[in-house]
């Protein structure tokens, strides 16, 4: 047995050498490079920035003084619109005020006229040509009591203080009254007048007065516009809880331009040329005016001049007449 002790474990083999400082000075310098990228690139944001700043406060400055000055033209419009809007309100007034004015002065002489006529009458058989001078006066007065009438109604229209008082009537009794006051005009002229009711009576809630104006004037203007020998026709159907009367006539229509405003005051179509200029323009504002104040409405339909005219007024029928 030796007494040689074993040999020592011999030591482990040192590890093999590695590039760590290497690796790790290329990741910081692609980080080191990245970061001036990014740095470069926020720079070059920050001077466009900067560049689109000093554009815009450039702009600005140009255009501040523009907009200031746009600003002082919208005021002075502003003060201008309003200037011409309180002239037009006092030119209506004084408008409105005078025409009420002229309806009065000219109601004064009506009176004794009318009554002279009447005695004139009484005195036909004194000459033979008294009948025909008394019929002349007759309808000339009134005419003249009707213009003078929607004269009045005109200024009261414009003040807002036209009014109605109603009550259940029948469309027939509107219509008779209304035909009564026209058919001289239509038998002068020779036109048919044509009446097409439904056969039940249609009952209203309105103005007896009012409405009958309402179809007096729509009768007037469809005579007016219509030839010697014409034909002018109303026609009424319930409509649901409205009544629409329909006022045709065969006579010059209306042409597309017109139609709009042929409500509006003062607004006259063209005169056929065998007639005379008559009336004011007032006769259809009227209308209007009134088939609103009780709750319905006019309208126009022509296809063109030469083609006639429909003029439709629809009002709101009796409670009795109301879908079931």
């Amino acid at each position: 047995m030796s007494n040689l002790e074993p040999p020592a474990p011999s030591p482990p083999a040192p590890p093999p050498a590695t590039s760590e400082p290497a690796a790790l000075h290329t990741v910081h310098t692609a980080e080191l490079t990245r970061l001036r990228d990014t740095i470069d690139e926020l720079l070059l944001l920050v001077h466009q920035q900067n560049a689109e700043k000093q554009q815009l406060l450039l702009t600005l400055a140009t255009q501040v003084p523009r907009l200031r000055e746009a600003n002082e033209h919208l005021i002075l419009a502003t003060f201008g619109a309003q200037d011409m809007q309180n002239r037009a309100e006092t030119a209506n007034r004084r408008q409105s005020e005078f025409m009420a004015m002229l309806a009065h002065e000219l109601r004064n002489p009506l009176q004794p006229v009318a009554v002279a006529n009447e005695l004139i009458g009484r005195l036909s058989g004194a000459h033979p040509d008294l009948p025909r001078l008394h019929a002349v006066i007759q309808r000339q007065t009134s005419h003249m009591a009707r213009l003078v009438d929607d004269l009045l109604d005109v200024g009261r229209m414009r003040a807002g203080k036209l009014t109605i008082a109603p009550q259940s009537v029948t469309l027939a009794d509107i219509l008779d009254a209304a035909l009564e006051t026209t058919l001289p005009l239509f038998e002068r002229r020779r036109q048919a007048i044509r009446l097409a009711l439904p056969d039940v009576p249609v009952r209203l809630t309105g103005d007896m007065v009012r409405l009958t104006q309402v179809f007096s004037n729509l009768l007037i203007n469809a005579s007016k516009f219509t030839g010697d020998g014409g034909a002018i026709t109303v026609t009424a159907e319930l409509q649901g809880g409205m009544v629409e009367i329909h006022v045709e006539d065969n006579g010059a229509g209306i042409p597309l331009a017109l139609q709009p405003r042929i409500f509006d005051l003062f607004t006259q179509g063209e005169i056929p040329h065998d007639q005379v200029r008559a009336g004011l323009g007032i006769g259809l504002a009227l209308v209007r005016a009134i088939c609103e104040l009780h709750g319905g409405s006019a309208g126009v339909h022509s296809a063109g001049p030469g083609l006639g005219s429909r003029f439709t007024v629809s009002l709101p029928a009796h409670a009795s007449h109301a879908p079931e």
